[in-house]
């Protein structure tokens, strides 16, 4: 049986967020491998549209959101820490306060005592943003290992600062990371040892998304599906001029555009300006079980993003057997091998996307092989359960548990 820590918590700066539905998986796939798991939540999260696995975690009590503590609160969470480990927190307490970012270490402080509770013997936490912060701060209190999972725009972005970003890598117990393009970024960047970091991607239970063969009918209008936030590194913008192109070379299709954001009625006017509102629907954010339905009656699963980890959506349109066009950047080519399992083309370029979907719609039929190799690639290196096993097997050997 492989190795496993009893007990894991997530450090999250807010939750439910239905754009990070991959942490609320991954977490109820912890606890059903029999991991006990928590969840810090520094804010409350977007309750818009809550994943069925969000849903889960919160009703099963396991979720401690973090309130701004008074001073009083803050003082009775110290002294109870020190009565029940002295040492280890008048330790932490030193730190705290020559810390630059002591504010972290005493907002935790609640947090701290809930964690002490619940025996918890690992915190970890995705995103190197405030995430990290916080989880370094509550080990510290608990004197318990931590680690992270870096995804794109926290090592591209820098939502902190490299250098402080950097500290908490060399200070982590556990450093993983999605893609093998992450791996060479991160070893450039922050001045890392290979051997430090781990690969674990985001898998997705393939049970939930069966693997259907396409099907056209005469006539029938070649069907696009996009899937994500509505803002600007998403390219819809690039999409929809893509878009406008294929029409302009005579081929019927249709886009249905999964997501909300601030740029829904920019877009929509684009739509107007292309003459594309009769071909374009926009359907706001949506609950798991739509996407799953829209990805079996879609042709096509189309991604114009400009910067992305190894997202999700694209996992999950390989698993369904919806046929792959995406942009070539970061991770995507680890899941996606041009005109073997895929489609790829260059961000930005509304020509080049429009040349691919112009190919998919015309030559229908090579693109049931490409299905066939992609649902496999998913099968092979991202099934959930073998996911969540070699991240709680890394875990495990980041507290010590024996073998």
């Amino acid at each position: 049986m492989a190795k496993k820590p009893k007990s894991l918590c997530y450090v999250l700066r807010s939750f439910p967020e239905p754009s990070e539905t991959f942490i609320s998986e991954e977490a109820i796939s912890v606890m059903n491998s029999g991991v006990r798991v928590s969840i810090v939540v520094m804010s409350e999260g977007n309750r818009t549209v809550i994943h069925p696995s969000s849903q889960r975690l919160l009703d099963a009590n396991c979720v401690y959101f973090v309130s701004q503590p008074g001073r009083w609160a803050l003082a009775k969470s110290l002294v109870r820490l020190t009565l029940q480990q002295p040492l280890k927190t008048l330790g932490a307490l030193s730190k705290a306060l020559r810390h630059p970012y002591r504010w972290i270490y005493f907002s935790v402080l609640p947090a701290a005592v809930w964690c002490r509770s619940r025996n918890i013997e690992y915190l970890h936490a995705h995103f190197a943003d405030f995430n990290l912060q916080a989880a370094d701060a509550l080990a510290t209190w608990l004197g318990k290992p931590f680690g992270v999972t870096t995804h794109r725009y926290d090592i591209i972005d820098d939502p902190i600062d490299a250098n402080v970003a950097r500290a908490l890598f060399r200070a982590s117990n556990l450093l993983v990371t999605i893609s093998k393009w992450n791996v060479r970024h991160m070893i450039a960047k922050y001045q890392l040892q290979q051997s430090r970091l781990e690969i674990v991607h985001c898998g997705i239970n393939l049970a939930d998304f069966g693997f259907h063969q396409r099907s056209f009918a005469e006539n029938e209008p070649f069907r696009l599906l996009n899937v994500g936030r509505l803002v600007p590194v998403k390219g819809h913008a690039t999409l929809l001029h893509a878009l406008a192109q294929v029409r302009g070379q005579g081929v019927t299709c249709h886009l249905d555009i999964i997501g909300a954001g601030l740029l829904e009625g920019e877009l929509r006017r684009l739509c107007l300006e292309l003459g594309l509102e009769q071909c374009v629907t926009f359907h706001g954010a949506q609950p798991q079980s739509f996407v799953r339905e829209s990805l079996k009656r879609a042709h096509a699963f189309v991604l114009s993003s400009y910067a992305e980890g190894l997202p999700v959506a694209c996992i999950e349109a390989a698993a369904s057997g919806t046929p792959l066009i995406a942009t070539r950047i970061n991770g995507l080519p680890e899941l996606i091998d041009d005109g073997i399992s895929g489609l790829l083309v260059d961000a930005n370029n509304a020509a080049a996307l429009a040349r691919a979907i112009s190919w998919a719609a015309t030559h229908r039929t090579a693109l049931a092989a490409m299905t066939a190799a992609a649902r496999r690639k998913v099968e092979n290196e991202f099934d959930r359960t073998a996911c969540t096993e070699q991240l709680l097997s890394l875990a495990a050997s980041a507290t010590g548990v024996p073998d």
